[in-house]
């Protein structure tokens, strides 16, 4: 069922293994009537990437929170991040500190292994 409420829903994942869960969590946001903020759709940013993800970030009420297998990219401190935590868990540290509500959806063990990252 829609929501009256108008909710900006940041949507944090891996891009590359997650395109189609994003894509389905894309739509079932906008079927509740609620506002998917992705990197998808984000404009030229003249920030560095960790700091404009954290400034869609502060806008949004909810944080959905999409995890595999992959650790995705890790920002150097001279990128913004602080060369350990990938950008996504950099999104969800920056959740947890400004208190906004996370949910988090992890894969199943059936992931397709191809997109596993070794490391």
């Amino acid at each position: 069922m829609p929501s009256d409420r108008k909710l900006n829903v940041f949507v944090s994942s891996t891009s590359e293994d997650l395109k189609d869960y994003r894509a389905v969590a894309r739509l079932a946001l906008l079927d509740m009537g609620w506002m998917p903020i992705m990197m998808e759709h984000f404009t030229a940013l003249p920030d560095p990437t960790v700091a404009a993800c954290r400034e869609k970030l502060s806008q949004c009420e909810v944080m959905l929170l999409l995890v595999a297998f992959r650790r995705g990219w890790v920002p150097t401190v001279e990128q913004g991040g602080n060369g350990v935590d990938s950008v996504t868990a950099c999104e969800f540290a920056f959740a947890n500190e400004k208190k906004i509500p996370v949910l988090a959806f992890r894969a199943s063990d059936s992931w397709p292994g191809n997109l596993w990252e070794k490391e």
